[in-house]
């Protein structure tokens, strides 16, 4: 069972939640509650490596619900699990993130599924881009706090990580970045300096 599966039922009815340390049982540990104390906009950094993403340009169709509908079913159907998906303004690409070892799976799928469109270059190009790692800026003080997106890339660049791909959800508790996996053991230390959480 998954930890959100897990931590549901005591979400729904306000019961706070523990969260204890294995190596040091002195420690008070953290509590997740709706009544936390904000002291910070950002509580935790994650991490998920070996992803790769899958691109899928066009000339302006994925506005269309019925294409980008099409997508997401077949890597349903596959049993391909999707991390994050993040789509330009435009509406030429669609991105999403996949483990790597689904990634080629994922390219086959889609070149069949939209053979006709490639064909008649509706949809210009699928393409694979693997080896990436996902990180996520997560907390509950983020929302409608300013400048917490521009530190995130403020440090990455800093650092000379290039990112990828970005997504951030309209809660506003989450943002999410793709770089390359070489770069993950100095971009989890770097953001961790950046909003203090190694205090």
């Amino acid at each position: 069972m998954s930890s959100v599966a897990t931590m549901q039922p005591a979400s729904a009815l306000n019961i706070p939640i523990w969260i204890k340390n294995t190596f040091n049982s002195a420690h008070p540990g953290t509590c997740i509650s709706p009544d936390a104390v904000k002291n910070g906009a950002v509580k935790g950094i994650t991490a998920i490596s070996n992803v790769s993403i899958v691109t899928v340009e066009g000339s302006g169709f994925l506005g269309v619900a019925s294409v980008t509908g099409r997508v997401f079913s077949a890597i349903g159907r596959a049993g391909i699990n999707v991390y994050m998906i993040s789509q330009a303004s435009s509406q030429h690409s669609l991105s999403f993130l996949v483990p790597n070892a689904d990634g080629p799976h994922a390219m086959r799928v889609l070149e069949q599924e939209l053979e006709l469109e490639l064909h008649r270059q509706t949809i210009l190009s699928i393409s694979l881009n693997p080896d990436l790692a996902a990180i996520a800026v997560v907390g509950a003080g983020m929302r409608g706090t300013p400048g917490v997106a521009g530190n995130v890339f403020q440090t990455l660049g800093n650092n000379r990580i290039n990112i990828v791909a970005i997504a951030q959800g309209s809660s506003e508790l989450n943002i999410s970045c793709v770089i390359s996996m070489a770069d993950l053991e100095r971009a989890v230390p770097a953001l961790h300096e950046a909003f203090g959480l190694g205090k």
